[in-house]
């Protein structure tokens, strides 16, 4: 059968757009398959979920008192053990947890101190019993808790200064005793208590940098030197601060290395 010239166009014309259409809509199909890429691990770097946790972790809540938990610093004991240092917000306590197992799945809980306990810093002494700094209330001086057993179930409690104690970190100095870093809340400035016995019964206080307002958050270690190390927070300048302990006096033990 011959074809008109009219019919003919009108017949390629249609079979024409019949193939650009399969052509675009095999296109559309291809670029709305997604391409399979590096697959990311939820809770890993990149991953918005973070849901699905590495099952070798333990996680464990040890006070279900309500306000429980506050200020937490943790140690591990002379017995291998974690010991950690807590404030219980709704009873205005200092307690400790004595873990029971190396995970940690299950402690004993003691209260130290009923008259306050926030800002908490804990370290174990040179006599194997752990040291507590920590916030008196309601005055806001810097206390100290020396363990009398390793399960710490109660200690020697030993005021330092009435008006120092908002935020405190604790270490043990080169001769064996505690060194406390602290920010005097009256004058906002950082001071450091060097112990002068295993207990920390009495200690010497030191202004380091009273130039504004400076001590907030302050961390302490001892360097290869054997000198402390203090980094913390200059809120006048918004700035990170560090100081180098030196020598206060020659006298005092916890300042020599």
């Amino acid at each position: 059968m011959l074809l008109t010239p009219l019919r003919f166009r009108r017949t390629y014309l249609s079979r024409a757009l019949i193939i650009l259409a399969v052509f675009f809509a095999v296109s559309g199909l291809v670029a709305s398959v997604a391409v399979p890429g590096p697959r990311e691990e939820p809770g890993q770097p990149g991953s918005q979920s973070g849901r699905i946790l590495d099952p070798t972790n333990t996680v464990t809540t040890l006070d279900r008192e309500h306000g429980a938990g506050r200020f937490p610093s943790v140690a591990i004991g002379s017995d291998g053990l974690g010991l950690i240092s807590y404030f219980d917000e709704t009873k205005a306590d200092l307690k400790v947890a004595h873990c029971l197992d190396i995970s940690c799945t299950a402690a004993d809980l003691t209260t130290l101190d009923n008259t306050g306990g926030s800002f908490t810093s804990i370290t174990i002494g040179s006599d194997g019993f752990a040291l507590v700094s920590y916030m008196d209330m309601p005055d806001g001086g810097i206390k100290v808790a020396h363990c009398l057993d390793l399960e710490c179930t109660e200690a020697e409690l030993t005021t330092l200064g009435s008006t120092l104690g908002e935020y405190s970190s604790i270490t043990i100095g080169p001769a064996g005793l505690g060194l406390i870093a602290v920010r005097d809340g009256a004058n906002m400035s950082l001071k450091v208590a060097y112990c002068s016995n295993a207990a920390c019964s009495e200690a010497v206080l030191a202004t380091v940098d009273d130039a504004g307002h400076v001590g907030a958050y302050p961390s302490i270690a001892v360097g290869s030197d054997g000198f402390g190390l203090v980094a913390y927070y200059d809120e006048t300048n918004n700035n990170l601060k560090v100081a180098h302990l030196g020598n206060p006096s020659s006298a005092h033990p916890s300042a020599i290395p």
